[in-house]
């Protein structure tokens, strides 16, 4: 029996999907064994008989208990008689629904979920901080973590051996402590934080004015946690750090800063700022190119500035360099014309000689200052911008007073500290007046607005800089000879008499009895 032989308990019922038909049970599933039938299958054995259809009961086969179907499906007689096809009919089996399991929040993650960087040994080596190496322990904590835990932990990571491990194995267990807190006091009792240095208003300052620049570090790149910048903007972004811990929230250092800046970045920091933001703003958009042209124009600006003020090489010794000297500080001058000694002679005559001359000559002393030129160069360095007489301008003068006041407390006044010109006056050097600053007149003649002293002072400074070297006029000197004056007495004849001697006897014969009638 083709039953028997295959039991349906052996073959699992699937439950049916939604949208497909129940299959017809026939002898393409339920193939027999060899051994159970000795013909061969035949299309007339095909098909299962009634008989076999009663033995496929409810009794005969007990409803299986991994089933997913109900026991009301499996208790109902299967018909495998065969049937006429028919289209199929949809299956009212609803699929088992899917329960969405969550994990048991009871149960506790793993505590550590970060653990510090390095060990902790409790002798300072390494540079310790006992404060970083509690904040690192505590970022592994979660909110499930017990305080036995926590104390429990942060033993593992006190090095072996050392004297951190001792003291908790020792002194710590010794005293009563069941909490996180509590164990947090006696380990800073043992280790206590670092307390950092609370520096003064003055000491800010003074920090900030020594964090400078120097020419050679301005082009290089320096790396900043990891990230390559140029040195000058992690130099600004290090003065405005220092800036707001001062605090300058009026700007009043700035100038100061900037003056200590490299020529290169100078030159290309132009205008005034009012806060440290812009300032610094202004700093970090400068282009690395503009600061490499800006470098070479200076060297170009400094080798004719040496080159000006580096002196002549001396001149190689020879037997006729005393000779050479002598005849460049001679001075040849005219003969004076003769004269007669004797008014009443025409042959006698004498020369004078010139006092000056034959004087052993001095070699020339060797420049001790600077020349025009070099002044010149440092003033153009160092100029300041001159604002137009307007609303905005008038104010960037204003500041300009107040900064170079500040910075320059005792007033110096040269090339290397400009003073801020007046807006709408004429520029330097253009013939301007000094008084006022404008031109069209003389100082003897000035009717306008008086400039303030220091301005004044600095026209009479740049005007004498910017005067061409002019070789001093020769003094002409003119000598001159009394000659002697002759008359006749009939007691002595021809004979001379000193002009101021008969001078005073005229002047005492005057008034007299025999003097000549007034």
């Amino acid at each position: 029996n083709i039953a028997s032989e295959h039991r349906l308990d052996h073959c699992p019922l699937r439950p049916l999907h939604p949208g497909t038909s129940r299959p017809n049970l026939t002898t393409s599933h339920f193939t027999p064994s060899s051994s159970a039938s000795p013909h061969p299958s035949t299309p007339a054995d095909s098909e299962l008989s009634l008989s076999d259809t009663d033995l496929l009961s409810s009794s005969s086969f007990p409803p299986s208990r991994d089933s997913p179907l109900p026991s009301s499906l499996l208790s109902e007689s299967i018909d495998l008689s065969p049937r006429p096809a028919s289209p199929p009919q949809p299956s009212t089996f609803t699929p088992p629904l899917l329960l969405n399991i969550l994990p048991d929040t009871d149960i506790d993650p793993p505590m550590m979920t970060a653990t510090p960087a390095t060990w902790f040994h409790g002798d300072g080596q390494n540079g310790e901080n006992p404060g970083d190496f509690i904040e690192q322990v505590e970022q592994g904590f979660t909110e499930k973590t017990t305080d036995a835990h926590k104390i429990e932990k942060v033993g593992q990571f006190f090095k072996s051996g050392s004297a951190a491990e001792s003291w908790y194995d020792t002194d710590l267990f010794m005293t009563a402590t069941t909490t996180w807190k509590d164990f947090k006091v006696a380990n800073f009792k043992k280790w206590p934080k670092l307390k950092p240095v609370v520096k003064t208003h003055v000491e800010k300052i003074i920090t900030l004015q020594a964090h400078r620049l120097t020419e050679a570090e301005v082009t290089k790149k320096v790396e900043n946690d990891g990230v390559e910048e140029w040195a000058y903007v992690c130099w600004v972004n290090r003065a405005q750090v220092l800036a707001s811990a001062v605090p300058d929230s009026d700007g009043m250092l700035i100038e100061g800063v900037r003056k200590d800046l490299p020529q290169s970045v100078a030159s290309l920091v132009t205008g005034s700022y009012a806060t440290w933001t812009d300032f610094c703003d202004a700093v970090r958009q400068i282009h690395p190119n503009d600061l490499t042209c800006a470098q070479e124009s200076d060297a170009r600006l400094a080798a004719v500035e040496r080159e000006l003020y580096c002196p002549p090489p001396p001149r190689s010794s020879s037997p006729t360099t005393t000779i050479q000297c002598m005849m460049e500080c001679t001075s040849l001058s005219a003969p004076h014309p003769p004269f007669n000694a004797n008014p009443f002679s025409t042959q006698a005559t004498i020369q004078m000689a010139n006092p000056f001359q034959g004087m052993i000559p001095q070699p020339a002393t060797q420049r001790g200052r600077l020349s025009n030129a070099e002044h010149q160069a440092i003033a153009r360095r160092n100029q300041i911008p001159h604002h137009p007489n307007t609303t905005e301008g008038i104010a960037l003068y204003e500041h300009q007073i107040t900064t170079w006041h500040a910075a320059n407390p005792n007033g110096r006044l040269d090339e290397h500290w400009p003073y801020p010109l007046t807006p709408g006056t004429a520029p330097l050097t253009m013939g301007e007046c000094w008084k006022c600053g404008t031109t069209g007149h003389h100082g003897d003649e000035c009717t306008g607005h008086a400039i303030p002293e220091g301005e004044y002072r600095w026209h009479m400074i740049a005007n004498t800089i910017n005067r061409a070297p002019h070789p001093a006029a020769p003094i002409p000197i003119q000598y001159i000879y009394t000659p002697p004056e002759y008359y006749y007495s009939a007691d002595n004849g021809w004979h001379t008499r000193d002009r101021e001697g008969w001078r005073s006897e005229a002047q005492d014969e005057q008034g007299k009895e025999d003097g000549p009638a007034a």
